[in-house]
């Protein structure tokens, strides 16, 4: 008996459900894909953030080709960001616009998800993945819609991305220097300049390069001091060039003088003269 009790019950319960209606996974009610999506506006508009993803999902149980399925995708997307879910928020930025490429909102879902990536950027001393990301995906945007409303804050975020970059290369090779990793250490500090030069570290970077390579001179065979004292020499002209105004060349210059005069000892009376910087 109470077997049978348990099944008219579940089957009551069954068929309550059914006559409500589709409902999804946090109970929300809807019978059209219309329903679904202005249920999820009210959502959105009231700050319900996670209700109001399940609704525009729920847009997606009457197909994608339904009227409403591109106002749900990008609102979804918006949804996931409002609720600090940026990763996922990028996602689905990233899904409207491949789903609606010929929708004149689909180069403002590209910016979004650059941005999502942007907000998900930690500071320089750890993993710099999402940075990258974020770095790729406002290049292609500046590169694909350079007219675009918001072309010239895309410029400022890849400025300040690449900033970032090149600080946690320089952080790196003042790590490798403090281990006196000398090698390494000029190789990192070589690679801001080569890799960032439009940022604000690379003259502290050529500093670095200058300093690391003589001391990885000092530490060389002697067939080998040669070309790395003219290494330091020419990271040191490299700043001189570009930063004549540094506060920092005349620390560099020091370490500029150290090579030459052992590059002339190294090389004697035939060497090829180096002039003096500036003559």
């Amino acid at each position: 008996m109470f077997s049978l009790r348990r099944l008219f019950a579940v089957a009551v319960l069954a068929l309550a459900l059914a006559a409500a209606g589709c409902t999804g996974a946090g109970q929300v009610r809807h019978d059209t894909a219309k329903e679904a999506y202005q249920n999820g506006m009210d959502a959105f508009e009231g700050g319900d953030y996670e209700e109001a993803t399940t609704y525009f999902r729920a847009v997606f149980e009457y197909g994608r080709e339904n009227e409403w399925a591109d106002d749900a995708q990008l609102q979804l997307a918006r949804a996931y960001r409002e609720d600090g879910r940026h990763l996922l928020a990028a996602q689905q930025f990233r899904r409207f616009a491949r789903l609606y490429r010929n929708d004149e909102r689909a180069p403002l879902a590209e910016y979004q998800q650059a941005m999502s990536y942007y907000r998900l950027s930690p500071d320089y001393e750890l993993d710099q993945s999402h940075t990258k990301k974020a770095l790729n995906l406002f290049q292609l945007f500046a590169d694909r819609y350079p007219q675009h409303e918001h072309a010239d804050t895309v410029e400022e975020k890849i400025a300040e991305l690449r900033g970032k970059l090149a600080r946690k290369q320089l952080a790196a090779a003042r790590q490798y220097e403090r281990r006196e990793l000398w090698e390494a250490s000029a190789d990192a500090f070589e690679d801001v300049f080569n890799q960032y030069p439009d940022t604000r570290w690379v003259d502290e970077a050529l500093l670095g390069a200058v300093r690391t390579s003589v001391a990885y001179a000092d530490r060389s065979i002697a067939s080998k001091q040669a070309e790395r004292y003219r290494r330091a020499v020419d990271n040191y002209r490299r700043l001189e060039q570009i930063f004549p105004d540094s506060p920092l060349l005349d620390k560099a210059a020091a370490h500029y003088e150290t090579a030459r005069k052992r590059l002339e000892e190294i090389d004697g009376e035939d060497a090829q003269p180096l002039a003096e910087t500036g003559e």
